[in-house]
Parts: structure tokens; C-alpha cells; sequence
């Protein structure tokens, strides 16, 4: 199956679908012996039991790791969903590829937030759909870049989850420097990198992971006001 743009997964004999990160940094679709060589470090990294749902390709660059491919993939493999609701979608995820020694991985964890012990591959996924657009079934080929699957944040509950990211995608903060009204705003066409808490703040990061040990975007900080999450502040990430 061609890998695709997320929000353009189309049909193939490859039995899972591959989204591609973003362009300009990949191309829009891997050839042949690239995706036999991925689908390869997928089984090799896959939790047993596991059926793998879709995969999304970080990135591609030349392996460093003896004997291995000419080239390998940044890559998550999402898992077929075990929990559903109109809102959600949640399951196993894991990263793979040739070069993902113990260090890479440690920082991997870090980075996108998942709080397991970096030595075992398989971590939670959570997957929000849009407003008004709930989830009628278990297949991934309606998945938008919007809507990519992130890693299930600590302390949270599932609900406190979709408001918050809800709360992302339409928040706007108005400024006035030097007399001159700003409107400011995440981009709601970012996908959601990760939720934490820091302090008496959530902090929800958007943007993509440029390579597993690379990243940047735009975050919102929220606090709890009454019912509803109050946008605070507004700033930029960068691994």
C-alpha cells in the first residue's frame, strides 16, 4: 500500500494503511523495498497479540546500525483500538526502527510524554475526534492529521482529555500591543503532540514530531475556570 498524506489514505495491497508525516520532509509516498523493510520493523517491534491498524512514518533517513538496511524509519504503529466511544479511540502504540537503541528510546518516551519504561516498546494511544464528527467505526482511513492519535497523558481523565482538546482547536487569545488588537490562536489543522500538567496549568502542545528525535509547534496553556478550560498563554516548541 502507497503511503499517503493523513488526510488522503487510499486503498492497496499493503494491509494496513501508512500516513505519511507532512510534506515538505518526506515524499508523498514510499516505493516498494521502503515499505517491505518498514512493515519488516513493524513485526519485529510489534507486542505480542497485537494487530497493527495503521502506521504513521516520522521519518526516512540512512541506518547506521552494521548489517542493517541501507535506510530505515522513524515510524509509529498504531494498534487496532481495544476501547471506543463517539469521542475516542484507544489501544497500544510502539515505535520502531533499525536504530532505536535504548538511549534513543528513553528520549523518544520523554518526548512524546509516555510514561512506561522505555525498554518495552508498546505504550497508550488516545485518538479525539472533531466536534459534531464522531467515530462510526474502527477504521483508520477517515484519520486526519488533525485527529492523529497522541499519547494518552497521566492524571487525566478521558473526559478532561476531550475537553482539552476540544478547547485547543477553537481557543483564540486577544492581544494588544502598542494599541493594536492581535488575535492569536493554535492551529487547529496541527495534530496534538501531548498533554502534561505544569503547575496549576495544562500545557497542550500541537504540532509534529519531525522525527523521533525532533519536533516543533505551538502550545496553549489552560486552566480551569468553572466548567469550561481558559485559554492563558500561547508560545512555541522545539525539540
Amino acid at each position: 500500500m502507497p503511503a499517503t498524506q493523513p488526510n488522503a489514505a487510499a486503498p492497496s495491497p499493503v494491509p494496513i494503511p501508512i500516513f505519511m508525516a507532512r510534506e515538505p520532509n518526506l515524499p508523498a509516498t514510499l516505493d516498494e523495498k521502503q515499505t517491505l523493510v518498514l512493515l519488516a520493523e513493524i513485526a519485529e517491534a510489534k507486542p505480542p497479540g497485537q494487530e497493527p491498524w495503521c502506521v504513521l512514518v516520522r521519518a526516512i533517513y540512512p541506518s547506521h546500525v552494521s548489517g542493517s538496511q541501507e535506510w530505515t524509519c522513524d515510524s509509529t504503529t498504531y494498534f487496532k483500538p481495544d476501547r471506543t466511544s463517539p469521542r475516542t479511540r484507544s489501544g497500544l502504540a510502539c515505535t520502531s526502527g533499525a536504530d532505536f537503541t535504548i538511549e534513543r528510546r528513553r528520549r523518544i518516551a520523554a518526548q512524546l510524554g509516555i510514561d512506561k519504561d522505555p525498554e518495552a516498546r508498546g505504550w497508550r494511544y488516545i485518538q479525539v475526534s472533531s466536534p459534531g464528527k464522531p467515530f462510526d467505526d474502527q477504521s483508520p482511513l477517515g484519520m486526519t492529521k488533525e485527529t492523529l492519535p497522541f499519547a494518552v497523558p497521566t492524571d487525566f481523565t478521558e473526559r478532561e482529555i476531550v475537553e482539552l482538546v476540544d478547547a485547543a482547536r477553537t481557543c483564540q487569545t486577544n492581544e494588544s500591543p502598542m494599541g493594536i488588537l492581535v488575535h492569536r490562536r493554535l492551529d487547529p489543522s496541527l495534530p496534538i503532540h501531548r498533554i502534561e500538567r505544569d503547575g496549576k496549568l495544562v500545557r497542550v502542545m500541537v504540532g509534529w514530531q519531525e522525527g523521533l528525535l525532533s519536533g516543533r509547534g505551538d502550545f496553549g496553556e489552560f486552566k480551569r475556570n468553572g466548567s469550561a478550560w481558559e485559554l492563558v498563554d500561547i508560545g512555541y516548541w522545539r525539540y
